[in-house]
């Protein structure tokens, strides 16, 4: 089977064209919770981190719906301290909380939470761009699919002839180089997943996986 001392995680990585410069070593990870990018992706940033990259975390839901015994308020606080204190477990450098309803994506408009997400992308302007898989077949968490479809179309969204107010005040558009796809809940299927030409990646991240594991018990 090969690789028999090593862990991997296996991601899909897009190559896309870049139309403006990129920050130097700088990561932005598009997440529907303040925990699925540490499921999904956790030990493949943490080994990036470990490399110099700075990773910006975007979470989209306020995660007011996961709780025992909690009203949504508090529910919400508490979800987002630990989700806080993961992040910075794992090396993040900050987490930018949009505070949507999680459940209840559906109802917010999908060009919304694009030009959101597009917007912090022309700011932080990454060399890597890591999203939840639109192309997962049969999640039953439809906030992954809400997320993961505004963030894959941040792909076209980032070029001139989108958010034009943004560019008359200066915040050009960004194409990313890469674009990385995780699965937040299960391991790919055979035939599913990624855009195009995505391909499958296995990154060792035996050194990091320790690490990976410490931010999902905190969160």
């Amino acid at each position: 089977m090969g690789f028999p001392k090593s862990i991997f995680a296996k991601i899909l990585l897009c190559a896309v064209a870049a139309h403006a410069q990129e920050s130097p070593k700088t990561i932005v990870a598009i997440s529907a919770t303040g925990g699925d990018y540490i499921k999904g992706a956790g030990g493949t940033l943490a080994r990036f981190i470990a490399d110099g990259f700075q990773v910006y975390v975007i979470q989209v839901g306020n995660d007011e719906k996961v709780s025992l015994n909690l009203g949504p308020a508090e529910t919400r606080l508490a979800n987002n301290a630990d989700a806080l204190r993961a992040a910075k477990a794992l090396g993040v450098t900050e987490v930018i909380n949009l505070n949507n309803k999680s459940g209840e994506l559906s109802q917010l408009s999908s060009n919304e939470l694009r030009n959101q997400l597009s917007t912090l992308i022309r700011f932080f302007k990454p060399q890597k761009l890591f999203l939840p898989d639109p192309f997962i077949h049969y999640d039953p968490d439809w906030d992954q699919f809400w997320t993961a479809r505004a963030a894959e179309e941040t792909n076209y969204s980032n070029s001139a002839v989108f958010l034009a107010e943004l560019t008359r005040i200066g915040i050009k558009g960004h194409g990313v180089p890469e674009t990385y796809y995780y699965s937040a809940r299960r391991p790919y299927r055979p035939g599913e997943g990624g855009h195009n030409g995505a391909r499958l990646e296995a990154i060792d991240i035996s050194q990091t996986l320790q690490k990976k594991l410490v931010s999902r018990c905190v969160s």
